[in-house]
């Protein structure tokens, strides 16, 4: 994992910053490409290689009309990043939302329990969830990576959240990506509990209970 960027709107200097992006992978190519151009400059800066520059004026016609269409397909991919940001964007907060809702309606439904374990384990998981979906989205290996430094970092941002069972359980996930549905399942599980705990009050047996169908709606959407 890299270390996350900060994201201010009303800062553009983050446009121009190196921090965080795969100089590696454009570094030598474009290194090549400057070469490659100061080359030709140098060349055709003598006049003994005066024919060459005249040839590569003439080309000059065959190459314009190229431009245009490349320029819309660089427009076009750049377009569709922008877009699959924002898109990303918009599905984090809908994550945040919902696990917001979710916790803030079985606190309140079951708010008269005597025994809160339920709940605290509730608002445990629910706050792993979007942790295991970022380890579900980057990769458990990369050339490069250390796994043992990437597993402690990520043990390291559940931190006192889970016991070292638990975290191990989610931890162990990583290279399957089986890590938010054993989140979900774990949910599921406390949801049915809390339930049942409540039907002995309300005489409602928990698959009927309104607030299990409403938590299970919320734990759909995740």
């Amino acid at each position: 994992d890299i270390t996350v960027l900060a994201y201010n709107p009303h800062k553009w200097s983050i446009v121009l910053t190196l921090r965080g992006r795969n100089i590696k992978m454009i570094a030598i190519l474009l290194a090549l490409l400057t070469l490659w151009g100061i080359f030709w400059i140098i060349l055709l800066s003598y006049d003994r290689f005066g024919h060459v520059r005249d040839t590569i004026g003439e080309l000059e016609g065959l190459i314009s009309p190229l431009l245009v269409p490349v320029s819309f397909l660089l427009v076009f991919r750049l377009g569709r990043a922008a877009v699959r940001f924002w898109d990303a964007r918009k599905a984090v907060g809908k994550i945040v939302e919902m696990c917001r809702v979710f916790v803030s309606t079985a606190f309140v439904a079951c708010d008269d329990m005597e025994d809160k374990s339920s709940l605290d384990d509730i608002a445990r998981w629910t706050c792993i969830f979007p942790i295991a979906v970022k380890n579900f989205l980057q990769p458990s290996t990369r050339k490069g990576w250390d796994r043992d430094a990437l597993i402690k970092k990520r043990r390291f941002e559940i931190g006192s959240l889970l016991s070292n069972a638990e975290a191990n359980e989610v931890l162990n996930t990583s290279d399957n990506n089986l890590g938010p549905i054993l989140v979900l399942n774990k949910l599921r599980k406390l949801v049915w509990k809390l339930t049942l705990h409540r039907s002995a009050k309300t005489d409602i047996p928990g698959p009927r209970d309104m607030l299990y169908q409403q938590l299970n709606v919320h734990l759909d959407t995740l």
